[in-house]
């Protein structure tokens, strides 16, 4: 008499055992007429779809304006975010400059008069200050044109504070296109 009863191999469910000692498949065993001993009873099972939403990772300005330095450097935090990506200023140099900066203060002691008023001036020195490190990061990276234009805010910053001539005056004695100057550092920060 036949034996007709493949076992079930213990580790692997898709594998069985004939009685002569061959392995093969379970479908095999059962195409050749095998039942298989050890199997479990298959039954339909239910399952409802689960809707699971993809977590997208942080952007680059939320990293950055998460750091630790940046709790009380916000706009220059947002200033760095908006000119760089995680390539061009990774997270360890930007949290660097930031720690580098001075702990920005309350913007609303600014007063609008004709001329800068000492709020004024501290914020767009704050201003330049971040412009001057974002250059500076990008001429370590080899940037040509930010280091050319560092130098000349450089140059302006020291002819401000020896000589005490305006800011328009010192761009155009360092070489640089005053107005667009100006511009490009009243950009920089919040609105």
């Amino acid at each position: 008499m036949t034996n007709n009863i493949a076992t079930l191999h213990p580790k692997y469910s898709g594998i069985t055992f004939l009685p002569n000692g061959e392995s093969v498949t379970t479908a095999a065993a059962i195409e050749r007429g095998y039942s298989i001993q050890g199997a479990q009873p298959t039954r339909p099972t239910v399952s409802t779809p689960i809707s699971v939403q993809p977590i997208r990772p942080p952007t680059y300005r939320q990293q950055l304006c998460a750091l630790p330095e940046a709790i009380n450097r916000q706009s220059a935090a947002v200033a760095l975010a908006e000119g760089n990506t995680i390539n061009t200023l990774p997270l360890s140099a930007a949290a660097s400059l930031l720690r580098g900066l001075p702990i920005e203060g309350n913007d609303d002691a600014m007063t609008i008069a004709p001329q800068l008023s000492a709020a004024d001036h501290e914020m767009f020195k704050r201003r330049l200050d971040i412009r001057m490190a974002g250059l500076r990061k990008s001429a370590e990276y080899g940037s040509e044109a930010a280091s050319d234009e560092l130098t000349k805010l450089n140059s302006a910053s020291r002819i401000v504070q020896s000589t005490g001539v305006s800011w328009g005056a010192a761009f155009t004695m360092a070489g640089l296109e005053a107005r667009s100057t100006i511009k490009t550092i009243l950009e920089i920060g919040p609105r």
